[in-house]
């Protein structure tokens, strides 16, 4: 949609029944092949004019796109502080804002409070705070804060995960695969505090995330194609670079 908003040169307006992605606040579009590989992505220059969300919609849908879109909305002030760190860039190649930081920094914060609650409601599709904040974190805070701050190591897994058919097999979703990628770049991050990053990991656990190779269905992946993914992140150019 937004591809064609940009062709034609009219406004756009995005109406999501799920809230697994915080795309539908973004101008991101990621690109897929028919077989749901990753190809890359587009950065258009709009966002979309409005977002429409209706939470009964929402919180009718599948519990997994829930924790899916946590998934994504953690990911968003971590990859943030990774990038801080490295004196990284946006996606317009400037640096954040102290503004868009803090709602990075909010998403993250919401969906550790939120979470747990939000999930128990959205499986018994019912429409609490709860699960209006956490709608407001995955869609619309995680999105303003991974595009104006930019992103790291945790979306350049989720993305390459996308190429393993293991993990289509187990219906993983982008946010699924995206919380993976956060333990592996708090695993590379030597200054991460031990505690807090058991809490997140046993946070990802409770919400039922893949934190194992079993969880994504690839406990028989040879180490040459797991070697395959960390050349790819670690090349120059890539997100994890940042």
């Amino acid at each position: 949609a937004k591809g064609a908003a940009f062709d034609a040169g009219t406004a756009m307006v995005s109406c999501p029944t799920i809230a697994s992605t915080d795309s539908p606040t973004s101008a991101c579009s990621v690109w897929y092949d028919e077989d749901g590989n990753y190809e890359g992505f587009d950065m258009w220059p709009f966002n979309p004019d409005i977002v429409v969300v209706d939470t009964e919609v929402i919180a009718g849908a599948p519990v997994h796109t829930f924790v899916a879109g946590m998934g994504d909305a953690l990911a968003t002030w971590l990859e943030a502080e990774a990038v801080q760190k490295s004196r990284g860039l946006n996606f317009v190649g400037g640096h954040a804002t102290m503004a868009a930081l803090r709602l990075a920094e909010l998403s993250f914060d919401i969906v550790m409070t939120h979470g747990l609650d939000a999930r128990r409601d959205v499986a018994s599709h019912r429409v609490t705070p709860s699960v209006e904040k956490v709608v407001e974190a995955n869609v619309l805070l995680s999105g303003i804060g991974f595009e104006s701050v930019g992103l790291a190591c945790a979306h350049d897994v989720g993305n390459l995960l996308s190429n393993f058919h293991e993990c289509h097999a187990k219906g993983l979703m982008h946010g699924h695969k995206v919380a993976f990628g956060i333990l592996t770049q708090l695993c590379l991050d030597d200054e991460m505090d031990p505690s807090r990053r058991l809490a997140i990991l046993d946070f990802e656990i409770a919400l039922g995330l893949p934190v194992t190779f079993e969880d994504l269905g690839c406990e028989s992946v040879p180490e040459e194609r797991w070697r395959e993914v960390g050349d790819i992140c670690s090349a120059a150019g890539s997100l994890s670079s940042n």
